[in-house]
């Protein structure tokens, strides 16, 4: 390379497929006033190159979404009663045993926990009345929409649910369907019925939430 020349790098934008941009030069001191010889012009491209790659790998890593991430939870139900009926208190995570039709089905969100709930019989948990339609391609393989489905949880786990149910009353409300690392996964919910009074002050706090946020989007537009 030319003495008295360096490399430059200068991020401007961004193009249609959200890759970065930038320009390269190679400013040369007055002394010598000539172009870069092939070398310095090789060593130019090199540097370009390398620069760009690590910005676009960067890129890429940062708009990675969850969907490609095996570890991360990909919901598809939400049981939206639960928690205007309940105080959730506790929350678990089990396992589901379910037919290979029924997990197609779920995953085309072809199902609904609103009507769900959860009962503990012979040392097991069960989920009863969650509906899944029958899988379009599944023929003789399809199973009864609302057949109880059992919860997959450690011993102590369901020992600790018990206990609360049994002594204090609560209740095991089912709260969100999702998947992680291929298999579908319950969020089940420990918690209390509320008071119709608790209702309707949960419904003023979000009133007053929401006209919070409205407020605040409005001073931010002015």
């Amino acid at each position: 390379m030319l003495p008295g020349a360096r490399l430059t790098l200068s991020y401007s934008a961004h193009d249609r497929a959200n890759n970065p941009v930038f320009t390269v030069g190679l400013p040369v001191s007055q002394n010598y006033g000539v172009d870069p010889s092939p070398t310095a012009r090789w060593h130019l491209f090199v540097f370009a190159r390398f620069w760009y790659n690590a910005l676009v790998n960067k890129n890429k890593q940062n708009q990675t979404n969850t969907s490609d991430n095996p570890h991360a939870k990909r919901q598809v139900l939400s049981n939206r009663r639960a928690r205007h009926e309940y105080s959730i208190e506790d929350i678990y995570d089990a396992g589901m045993a379910l037919a290979g039709t029924e997990v197609k089905s779920i995953r085309a969100g072809k199902a609904n926990l609103q009507d769900a709930f959860c009962k503990v019989e012979n040392d097991e948990i069960w989920l009863y009345n969650m509906y899944v339609a029958p899988f379009e391609h599944g023929t003789h393989w399809n199973v009864e929409p609302r057949r109880k489905r059992k919860l997959l949880l450690h011993r102590r786990e369901i020992d600790i649910l018990r206990a609360n149910m049994e002594q204090k009353g609560l209740a095991l409300i089912p709260l969100n369907l999702y998947f992680q690392h291929g298999f579908a996964k319950l969020e089940i919910g420990l918690g209390r019925g509320k008071k119709l009074y608790d209702k309707r002050e949960d419904i003023a706090n979000r009133d007053a939430e929401r006209e919070q946020r409205r407020e605040f989007a409005v001073r931010q537009r002015e």
